[in-house]
């Protein structure tokens, strides 16, 4: 069964390990909605092992192919041990065929070798002793010491899986326990934001403020920063002297409060909302004096985007 809890959080894991999702996308060579849809548990099938198998290159040894097929529901322990198995199978075939033991006899102990839920002890022995009687004593000494390493291959293989297994699992509830994720991403801070298409990487940089994008629910944190809210025209909303979160986006919906470039001048955080031509700018102050602005198609208004959290001290 597809657990798509802990393929959220090992996708998440593997993405703190990059500096943005656009990166981790690159190297896995997929589409990064593709990624977020999956963070966000929003589909049901899982990916294809073809895909698996790509996501698993790209996560720089936070998980194995095998670790993905088996939360994505393509492996269960059984099936796992069963490809083990077949691997295995062909070592010690070429091991039984370069002592002279014929082929024959090696398929029979591929038959007999199955997964206890397939074979009763009873048939095992059965069949195990039909397969010896034919062998001689050299043969018998031969085949017997290259089935118990092929066992102890399977059983440590088992070990490891397992290990591997509650390992991942205990850290991933730790993670969880503990609220706190491995990686902060440091969010830039903008003091104000003005001509024109700003020059994000320097324009007015004030510096930068931690966050948490797991447990602030982003999933693209390099598509965010912090404006620094000067004046109290949306006090109701958030305090002069705080940080504003904005996400990047050119398009926000009638009544969402945005970051609105007017005649390219200094960025202003308002209510947003477009009624046919006009575009109104709306403040949410306790101050009266504040009052709401209206401008028709012959201004130049530039959406630099959406408000989603505010960072504040409390006073």
């Amino acid at each position: 069964m597809f657990n798509k809890e802990n393929f959220s959080s090992i996708l998440r894991e593997i993405n703190s390990t990059y500096s943005s999702m656009t990166e981790f996308a690159q190297k896995a060579s997929f589409d990064r909605t593709y990624i977020s849809k999956y963070i966000n548990m929003k589909l049901s099938n899982p990916p294809t092992p073809k895909i698996l198998d790509k996501i698993a290159n790209a996560s720089n040894g936070v998980a194995t192919y095998e670790e993905l097929m088996h939360v994505c529901g393509y492996y269960t322990s059984d099936v796992l041990l069963g490809e083990f198995f077949e691997r295995s199978f062909i070592e010690l075939l070429k091991k039984l065929t370069e002592h002279n033991i014929s082929l024959n006899s090696a398929m029979a102990l591929h038959d007999i070798l199955k997964f206890p839920s397939e074979t009763s002890e009873k048939e095992f022995n059965t069949a195990l002793d039909e397969v010896f009687s034919n062998l001689s004593q050299e043969e018998y000494l031969i085949v017997n010491n290259v089935i118990n390493e092929f066992i102890e291959k399977q059983i440590n293989f088992a070990n490891s899986l397992k290990s591997s297994m509650n390992t991942l699992l205990q850290n991933k509830k730790e993670e969880l326990s503990k609220g706190v994720s491995k990686n902060l991403y440091n969010c830039p801070v903008y003091g104000r934001i003005s001509a024109g298409q700003p020059n994000w990487a320097e324009e007015c940089l004030e510096g930068y403020l931690p966050i948490d994008p797991n447990l602030m629910g982003i999933i693209a944190p390099e598509e965010h920063f912090f404006l620094r809210v000067n004046g109290e025209s949306m006090n109701k909303v958030i305090r002069n002297g705080a940080y504003a979160l904005i996400h990047k986006q050119d398009i926000v919906e009638n009544g969402e409060i945005a970051v609105v470039l007017v005649n390219g001048d200094e960025a202003t955080l308002k209510k947003f909302s477009k009624q046919e031509d006009l575009v109104i700018l709306e403040p949410m102050s306790d101050d009266s004096s504040f009052q709401v602005q209206v401008y028709n198609k012959t201004t130049p208004i530039n959406i630099l985007g959406k408000y989603v959290g505010k960072f504040e001290i409390n006073k």
